[in-house]
């Protein structure tokens, strides 16, 4: 069966979980995704019938809705019924544990590839855990910050603390007031950059002013957040992977992963970019070989700065050596995703008439091609450090690693998204917070 690329599967996937782009962009897509499967089903002895073929391409490249939560144009908090999720109940003596969502997850599930209706931005297998453990909420009340994930990490760091330092002013929350409190903070993914951000900046109102955000976070848990960004979002990077890795044409290249089908050039995807604190990105190539940076520029969008500033000075990098409270993150990483035996488009496709076609599948698939990412300039051999991840980020990054902090616990046969919705890794977590709030 041909092998195809990482960077392929990488954007299939993000493209996947998102919307599309024009309806001739669609078609194209549709055709080249066609073609592969039929040299896939070829190469298997044809278990699928070329009826199959067309049915699957097409639902591949199907529009999708992106309906956001309202509040993630105005930023603000959520709650939900029941005792330790619901507003009506007055906070007392319990700490308030925030939750920060991961990138898109402010996009309301639509129950596509098994992701559930209302799932209150991926929140909801802990929201369910959390009400009904007593113990949990006789020590903690739960609120939902929501923002929107295109909008830069420390624009969204700001506007947490924003929230935090002036409930009151917002519509349903006149009666909370969180001036002084201590919170603890449980973020997943993008949301973990978003909370490191907002702890480094200060409040401006009631009794805490002046003070940083961070001094008032007991601990900050964070759920496969890419603490040192990702290769893939940085768009030159997988450019030059994939003139050196001989894994795909340039015109795949060019109708995969720019094109807007997947990568988005908006300012929260390139705050993801790779903090090279290893060394990895090929900035020589990019420097030397202007092909691989201005048919970036053309083909996927943003502007010329956004994607320099990807490379040699990605936010990550600043956020990272600036920060003053990496001592409070308790880091969770996954590893070994469960579905790491779907390798092809062909498999997917077994997965979506069997009827069971969910994200898993597709976070298998792309762990597979993540570690074909290549680090380093040409000339300095072909590493490709990444083979540990979760589907979408490399393990070094979700355990932060090279710094101190104060604990890192793995999932095994878990991917990005298992550390939402599988029910061990949420008992490991809300026994965890459950211990923080223990009182001293």
């Amino acid at each position: 069966m041909k092998k195809i690329s990482f960077l392929f599967v990488a954007v299939l996937c993000v493209a996947l979980f998102s919307g599309w782009a024009s309806a001739d962009a669609r078609s194209e897509l549709a055709l080249d995704l066609k073609q592969e499967l039929l040299m896939q089903n070829k190469q298997a002895g044809n278990p699928l019938t070329a009826q199959e073929v067309e049915e699957f391409a097409s639902f591949l490249t199907e529009p999708r809705a992106e309906t956001r939560q309202t509040p993630s144009i105005e930023v603000g908090l959520y709650d939900s019924p029941g005792p330790a999720t619901d507003r009506s109940i007055p906070l007392g003596d319990r700490i308030p544990l925030i939750l920060v969502h991961g990138s898109s997850s402010d996009i309301i599930s639509d129950g596509e590839y098994g992701r559930e209706l209302n799932d209150l931005e991926r929140w909801i297998d802990y929201i369910r855990a959390f009400n009904a453990d007593a113990e949990f909420y006789s020590r903690y009340k739960v609120y939902r910050f929501v923002y929107n994930s295109e909008l830069g990490i420390e624009q969204n760091g700001a506007n947490l603390v924003t929230v935090l330092d002036t409930l009151p002013s917002y519509p349903g929350w006149e009666t909370e007031n969180l001036d002084g409190e201590n919170f603890v903070i449980l973020a997943h993914s993008m949301g973990g950059l978003v909370t490191r951000a907002a702890m480094n900046i200060t409040f401006t109102a009631g009794i805490d002013a002046g003070q940083y955000l961070g001094d008032h976070v007991l601990n900050l848990l964070t759920l496969g957040t890419p603490h040192r960004g990702s290769p893939l979002a940085i768009p030159a990077w997988a450019y030059d992977s994939v003139k050196r890795g001989a894994m795909m044409s340039e015109t795949e290249f060019n109708f995969a992963y720019v094109q807007h089908y997947g990568f988005v050039p908006t300012d929260g995807e390139f705050d993801l970019a790779w903090d090279n604190y290893d060394d990895a990105v090929p900035q020589t190539d990019i420097i030397t070989y202007q092909s691989l940076l201005i048919p970036v520029l053309r083909e996927v969008g943003g502007t010329r700065a956004q994607h320099e500033e990807s490379v040699f000075s990605p936010y990550a990098g600043a956020l990272n050596a600036d920060d003053l409270y990496t001592a409070k993150l308790i880091l969770y990483k996954a590893q070994n995703p469960p579905a790491g035996h779907v390798d092809s488009l062909l498999d997917l496709s077994f997965y979506y008439f069997l009827g069971t076609l969910n994200e898993h599948h597709l976070l298998g698939f792309t762990s597979n091609k993540l570690a074909d990412m290549i680090a380093g300039d040409i000339g300095e051999g072909g590493l490709k450090p990444y083979g540990d991840n979760d589907g979408l980020v490399p393990a070094a990054s979700a355990v932060f690693d090279g710094e101190l902090v104060s604990s890192v616990d793995v999932f095994d046969n878990c991917d990005h998204l298992s550390l939402v919705d599988n029910s061990a890794v949420v008992t490991d977590v809300k026994n965890m917070l459950i211990s923080i709030g223990m009182p001293e």
